[in-house]
């Protein structure tokens, strides 16, 4: 058992690795009076029946004395293994309610999104409907043809969503802390943390429309491991809203851009900076080895939670 635990649990050393992005703080979260180095034992403890009976209040009051530091210890224990729990039920109450907002922000951008679509169809029906009209009037054949394909997708379209059902987005139940939690795609979460409006609140159809392109890549067999996905998602994320990306271009140039911008060239621009500073308990520090993870990442899920807070 001991051996699986060590296969799953990363090494020491890599577990208190940290990056240019945090500085991690170890702080001390027991009682002021727990706040104590280990006992050492005595080098030798053998046992006198001669000094057992010349100083036998010496005796007593040092096996007294033992007892208390043992039972100090065993509570100093417990209360840790308290503390751990607490912190790991927590730590799952906030990664559910995360994906429970991820849920809801998806099902609101696969809502706009086929409601924008849906408008979009019904222009081009009524736009096809006049395009038709005029072929006619005019006798312009091969202008009746265009129109009439252009109808015909159109309303193609139109029924397609109309008969489109969406699927519930089904929330996984948060993982207890003591199984392998799933790493994130590095790749991705890069992704996501340069484009900062990526689900949140009034970006809703940009969402929708790089989730649509996310189902669209993969049912093609293009992962997110490849150099494609990222610039196919991001030629037509900036093909199809030209405005916002054209906007963001220009705050670029600024010489005040604000962090969003900052966090696009973080490698460039982090090399000359302090690292942030975030205190982590003892116990965080330990629910995070035992969840297989660095302290700086669970440094930067507290980050992110505190940002929602």
């Amino acid at each position: 058992m001991d051996n699986q635990e060590a296969q799953i649990l990363p090494d020491e050393a890599d577990v208190m690795k940290q990056s240019n992005d945090f500085d991690v703080e170890i702080v001390d979260d027991r009682p002021a009076e727990d706040q104590r180095a280990p006992r050492q034992e005595a080098e030798s403890d053998d046992f006198n029946i001669d000094e057992e009976i010349d100083g036998v209040n010496d005796q007593v009051k040092k096996r007294i004395n033992r007892l208390k530091y043992e039972y100090h210890e065993q509570r100093r224990e417990k209360e840790e293994n308290a503390r751990i729990r607490d912190e790991a039920v927590q730590y799952a109450q906030n990664i559910q309610q995360q994906n429970e907002k991820l849920s809801d922000i998806v099902n609101r951008s696969e809502e706009a999104l086929i409601k924008s679509v849906s408008t979009r169809a019904d222009t081009e029906i009524e736009a096809a409907k006049q395009a038709y009209k005029k072929a006619y009037d005019e006798g312009d054949s091969e202008a009746l043809v265009t129109a009439q394909e252009s109808l015909t997708r159109a309303q193609t379209d139109k029924t397609y969503l109309q008969n489109y059902q969406p699927q519930p987005k089904k929330v996984e139940a948060a993982q207890s802390f003591d199984q392998q939690p799933q790493t994130a795609d590095p790749r991705t979460q890069a992704w996501i943390d340069n484009n900062q409006w990526f689900g949140q609140p009034g970006y809703e159809e940009m969402t929708g429309f790089a989730f649509g392109l996310h189902e669209s890549l993969t049912k093609k067999n293009i992962t997110s491991k490849s150099d494609k996905y990222f610039d196919t998602i991001n030629s037509r994320l900036h093909k199809t809203f030209p405005e916002f990306f054209n906007v963001n271009k220009e705050e670029d140039v600024q010489p005040t851009s604000t962090s969003r911008k900052n966090t696009v060239v973080a490698s460039a621009q982090r090399e000359g900076k302090n690292p942030r500073k975030v205190q982590l308990t003892q116990t965080q520090v330990k629910l995070a080895k035992r969840l297989g993870i660095t302290p700086e990442q669970y440094a930067r899920q507290m980050v992110k939670e505190s940002k929602r807070g």
